[in-house]
């Protein structure tokens, strides 16, 4: 979710924040690269494209669904087209329990779809990038741009209706400043919110009314709680500091003079479980069928994908290259593997944009869709 917040630096380079209608010559349909695999066994397949979507989602079957300039297309396990999705030019897509596909497009519609393509509902939710689905609710954080008449920016949380796709306001709004973020499904329904401030960051699990199921108190220098993701026992929680962050008893201790990067795991009463430093600025977080915590990490130059489990970072797969290797989506798959979406692009015009992953170097612009072997 943190990428919902902030005017997304890859659409900066591409579009100045402006959103295209998909007709300005950039963007192209997905296609398949020749090889299918490399010798370090990375890789399973592939695709290149173009487009101005900013995450991907998977489905129970192992499909994955990726906004394309036209639609939703989603591919099947083995990396073969299998649906394509009428929605229009989607920015974000998220799926739920059931396989049910949301998204919102560049007009600012949350459109509802069966994984076969059909579409049960299409409304209107201006101010919404993304959504969250959970097991009571579809949550999503509505941003109201301060104004030029000087009215301030606000945030305020709405929950959808699944079934017919109704709203309704379950935070009213508030400075976005001061405001609590919306930044993950919760464990067995509801949303969790992050409410920071210069020393400590308040974390809350809401039910679809906005009734705290627990809450989480962490302090520190700047401390930010920047994404979560439900497991069978609880969330997943990453996020960032100044310093050492204290959980309660719980202590993950930086290096002085070093920002702090750090991975935890709370229960379902939000009691941390285990937690610990990472060398990476993490900006995504998804779980896989097995448990294991499937962070995304990026610097705006290189890109990595981290398998984490209590004990410590069990994998590291590296997106690198001469130029920029934006991560924008990581989501689990089958059988060990997870889709992984980045966009490689020139760096400031110096740089030619030559993706490394794995054996292989890819020399294209644009955006990458690959299924890896974790």
């Amino acid at each position: 979710m943190t990428r919902m917040r902030q005017c997304v630096v890859l659409l900066a380079t591409l579009t100045g924040c402006g959103l295209s209608n998909g007709s300005d010559g950039y963007c192209e349909d997905l296609q398949p690269l020749e090889s299918s695999g490399d010798v370090s066994g990375v890789i399973r397949t592939g695709y290149h494209f173009r487009a101005y979507g900013m995450s991907i989602a998977s489905l129970s079957s192992g499909r994955v669904v990726v906004p394309t300039c036209s639609d939703l297309a989603t591919l099947d396990a083995f990396g073969q087209p299998s649906t394509r999705i009428q929605t229009g030019q989607s920015l974000y897509v998220a799926t739920g329990a059931d396989d049910t596909i949301y998204a919102t497009t560049r007009e600012r519609h949350l459109i509802a779809a069966a994984p076969d393509g059909t579409i049960r509902w299409n409304i209107d939710l201006p101010g919404v990038e993304g959504v969250v689905p959970s097991a009571d609710a579809i949550y999503g954080e509505r941003t109201d741009f301060a104004g030029a008449d000087g009215r301030p920016a606000t945030s305020s949380l709405l929950a959808v209706d699944p079934a017919t796709g109704g709203v309704r306001t379950i935070s009213s709004a508030q400075p976005y400043a001061s405001a609590p973020h919306l930044i993950g499904a919760g464990p067995a329904g509801g949303v969790v919110t992050a409410h920071e401030t210069e020393a400590a960051v308040t974390v809350r699990h809401l039910d679809a009314d906005g009734t705290p199921r627990w809450t989480l108190t962490a302090t520190a220098t700047e401390p930010r709680i920047r994404g979560a993701a439900p497991t069978d026992h609880g969330v997943i929680l990453f996020g960032d500091a100044g310093s050492s962050i204290a959980i309660g008893d719980f202590t993950i201790t930086g290096t002085p003079g070093h920002f702090l990067h750090f991975v935890l795991a709370a229960d379902d009463h939000g009691v941390v479980q285990w937690g610990y430093a990472v060398d990476a600025t993490l900006v995504s977080v998804a779980v896989a069928h097995n448990g294991d915590a499937l962070l995304g990490a990026t610097d705006f130059a290189d890109s990595s994908i981290l398998v984490a489990r209590p004990t410590g970072i069990a994998k590291t797969i590296a997106i690198t290259g001469d130029g920029d290797q934006y991560l924008l989506g990581v989501a689990p798959a089958s059988d060990g593997r997870a889709w992984v979406q980045f966009s490689s692009f020139d760096h400031d015009d110096l740089s030619p944009a030559r993706a490394q992953l794995g054996s292989k170097t890819f020399t294209e612009t644009g955006d990458y869709l690959f299924e890896l072997q974790l």
